[in-house]
């Protein structure tokens, strides 16, 4: 019986070694995006405004205001914004 399962064992073996193996590698690094400055927002920018009405994700690209904050975003290439403003 021993002679029937020695195939199985030896070939389950292997595999712990390979996984093993496949877990001793480092994975690679994932590119990490370059780190922007912060927009500031002033207070009296009526980006804030509209970003305190907006319930949802805002398209940058689609906005038409006059406000330097947004100026700055699509400059450093933003195109969606989360409004966190409470």
């Amino acid at each position: 019986m021993a002679a029937l399962t020695k195939p199985f064992r030896r070939r389950l073996r292997r595999q712990d070694r390979e996984a093993a193996k496949a877990a001793a590698q480092p994975a690679p690094a994932a590119a990490a995006a370059p780190e922007q400055p912060p927009v500031e927002i002033a207070p009296n920018d009526p980006l804030l405004a509209y970003f305190q009405t907006a319930s949802e994700a805002v398209d940058v690209e689609a906005l038409e205001l006059d406000s330097p904050a947004l100026r700055e975003l699509k400059a450093a290439g933003v195109r969606l914004a989360v409004p966190l403003v409470s």
